[in-house]
């Protein structure tokens, strides 16, 4: 009778264990071969340990976020005004979309099909070379 409540003990402290852990963003795979082990020595040891801060919930909202220039606080990405020091805040310069000038991109070689409907094309100023004879032209409509 007694081994059937050792070995109770001992399951539930090896289920318990690892789930307390990851309750506590622990490592569960180590808190597993611990529970193996140690059995309900384990659990308690898990069960009294502080639980750690969210790192993944941290770094989302360090993401979405920069330093104040003046106070140095988490303030969001798109603020004008801190709301720690009450300041104003440059905001972020954003990068313009670079526009392709099509003279002076690189050039790759038309299939057949693109080659089909360039021939079927009006108003367009084209430099461009044949894939299946290479001949190059520019045709203007």
């Amino acid at each position: 009778m007694g081994f059937i409540i050792i070995a109770a003990l001992w399951f539930f402290a090896f289920i318990g264990t690892p789930i307390i852990a990851s309750n506590k963003h622990r490592s569960v795979g180590g808190w597993l071969i611990a529970a193996l082990l140690f059995g309900v020595f384990a659990f308690f040891t898990v069960m009294l340990l502080p639980t750690l801060p969210n790192y993944e919930a941290i770094d989302a909202e360090r993401a979405d976020s920069r330093e104040c220039p003046h106070c140095l606080s988490l303030i969001p990405q798109r603020a004008t005004v801190c709301r720690y020091c009450q300041r104003d805040v440059a905001p972020i310069a954003t990068v313009a979309p670079i526009a392709v000038n099509p003279r002076t991109a690189p050039r790759r070689p038309l299939t057949v099909a693109e080659w089909e409907a360039l021939e079927k094309s009006e108003g367009h100023v084209i430099d461009c070379t044949c894939p299946e004879c290479n001949a190059r032209r520019e045709r203007v409509n």
